[in-house]
C-alpha cells in the first residue's frame, strides 16, 4: 500500500506542473512561449493574426483561447500562418497530430 502511494504523490506532482502560457500576455511570440515550455504544458494563443515560423521539441499542446470557451467566433479571430518544425509529434485540438506542414487556422 505504501509503494502506491508513493508512485501516486509523483505521478500527481508532475500533473500538477503543468502550465498555461498565454500569447501574447506572457510572452510576445508563439515561439517565445513554445521555447520557455516544458512538457505538458499548453500554449494559448489570444485573438489575433500570426506569421511565424515554429519549431517545437517538447509535448506541448498548443491552442487558441477556444480550449476554454467554446465561442466560435474566437476560432476564426485567431489567425496563424505558420511553417511547424517539429521534433516530435504535437497536439493542436481539433487539428490532431501535425507533421511538417504549413497551415492557417
Amino acid at each position: 500500500m505504501r509503494q502506491i502511494r508513493v508512485i501516486l504523490i509523483i505521478f500527481l506532482g508532475t500533473i500538477v506542473r503543468a502550465e498555461i502560457i498565454n500569447i501574447p500576455a506572457d510572452f510576445e511570440t508563439i515561439q517565445e512561449g513554445i521555447d520557455a515550455a516544458a512538457d505538458g504544458d499548453t500554449v494559448v494563443v489570444a485573438p489575433g493574426e500570426y506569421f511565424e515560423t515554429l519549431s517545437v521539441n517538447k509535448g506541448i499542446v498548443l491552442a487558441s483561447q477556444y480550449i476554454f470557451n467554446p465561442d466560435t467566433s474566437i476560432i476564426s479571430q485567431t489567425i496563424m500562418a505558420v511553417v511547424f518544425t517539429l521534433g516530435i509529434p504535437v497536439v493542436i485540438p481539433s487539428m490532431g497530430t501535425l507533421s511538417q506542414t504549413m497551415m492557417r487556422v
